[in-house]
């Protein structure tokens, strides 16, 4: 038994050795696999690029952008494709999340859905020769201005890639940064199968035998696999995790309850009745608001005036048909997430209201609609 395992040690550590051996003795180019492997990789030359994107609250008509460079080594013009992956999408966001790729000097390369660019990578071009260019491009995520409410509190992740085409894979050319740093890593991994063969030696001494040739075996076959992913499978350049998020658009009305109870509006002619109304922006969206009626009904409907009162300002001041126009109560304010204001809202019989309206009363929905200040230029409801 002693035997045996200690033949599976050693056959591991030979296997690893020669594996570090035959990675470092082959080019750095052979180290290709999907995306041209070694030949395309981030560019880290300039501080702020290549920073993942990280977006929360994102409303309709938001944008953010970043920075990214790319090195490729080639030996003759080619393209770089760029693309996109959707790892996690709520309700299709990234139908309505527009990528806009430009190039160094600004040229738009793309400008569409993120949906769409995960099916069909854009193209980099690289015009030069024999060398090493370094891709420079900014990529723009936008929430589109027509997203609908469907949308809000939503979240995805993406990953970006830049790869090279299989049919372009022959123009690529080793980095030289990668296999020096491959050769590095390969050589480390050889000292490890050198320092795992003096622990085995100073195990066998303490007695310890068949534990240390276990260990030995573990740590030799897990440097095996590591030499052999690294030279063999080196990934496309990606950017992986970036998050986006979209905010909410929020409106709250005296928590739910009425604002109005049967005994506190018993209409006389002439006489108004009124009561304070809170409302409340609990969204994440600074946002302006407007109140209006729906479901207005009841014989004395044609007969009953409002009046909306914000402080001292009047915000409105008409008949039950003109409050059932959305527009024609909005409040100046712009609530900000959390801002609560109190409204006066009175109803008053009309004074010359017939005796035909005696017994009758009238129903009505009190509504309120709210829209986003951010990127709607002031627009109406």
């Amino acid at each position: 038994m002693l035997r045996t395992a200690r033949r599976a040690a050693a056959t591991a550590l030979l296997a690893a050795l020669a594996a570090c051996c035959l990675a470092l003795a082959c080019p750095a180019a052979s180290a290709r696999a999907e995306g041209g492997g070694a030949s395309v990789e981030l560019y880290e030359g300039a501080p702020s690029a290549n920073e993942r994107f990280s977006v929360a609250g994102m409303l309709p008509g938001d944008a953010e952008s970043r920075d990214f460079a790319v090195k490729v080594a080639h030996a003759e013009p080619l393209d770089v494709r760029f693309a996109v992956e959707v790892v996690s999408d709520e309700r299709g966001l990234a139908d309505v999340l527009n990528v806009r790729l430009e190039d160094a000097a600004g040229a738009v390369v793309y400008d569409g859905p993120a949906s769409a660019l995960s099916r069909e990578p854009a193209a980099l071009r690289v015009d030069d020769g024999a060398g090493e260019t370094v891709l420079a491009c900014r990529v723009t995520v936008s929430l589109s201005a027509s997203a609908g409410n469907e949308f809000q509190g939503a979240h995805a992740q993406i990953d970006l890639h830049w790869s090279v085409d299989a049919s372009d894979e022959g123009k690529l050319a080793p980095l030289a940064k990668t296999g020096d740093a491959l050769g590095a890593a390969l050589g480390a991994l050889a000292l490890l199968c050198v320092a795992a063969a003096a622990v085995l030696a100073a195990r066998r001494l303490q007695g310890r035998r068949r534990q240390a040739l276990r260990l030995v075996a573990a740590v030799a076959l897990a440097s095996l696999v590591v030499a052999l992913a690294w030279a063999l499978l080196s990934p496309r350049a990606s950017v992986r995790g970036n998050v986006f998020g979209t905010g909410t658009v929020s409106i709250d009305l005296n928590g739910g309850a009425p604002a109005f109870s049967e005994r506190s509006a018993r209409l006389e002619p002439g006489r108004a009745v009124t009561e304070e109304l809170v409302v409340a922006n609990t969204g994440t969206a600074a946002a302006r608001y407007c109140l209006y009626l729906e479901n207005l009904q009841g014989d004395a409907a044609d007969a009953v005036e409002f009046t909306v009162l914000l402080g001292d300002a009047v915000l409105f001041s008409g008949d039950a048909s003109q409050l059932e126009h959305r527009g024609s109560c909005a409040s100046p304010t712009i609530l900000e997430p959390g801002q609560a204001e109190t409204l006066a809202v009175s109803v008053r019989l009309q004074e010359g209201a017939g005796d035909d309206l005696q017994g009758g009363g009238v129903g009505f929905d009190l509504c309120a609609d709210a829209v986003q200040v951010a990127n709607v230029g002031g627009g109406g409801f």
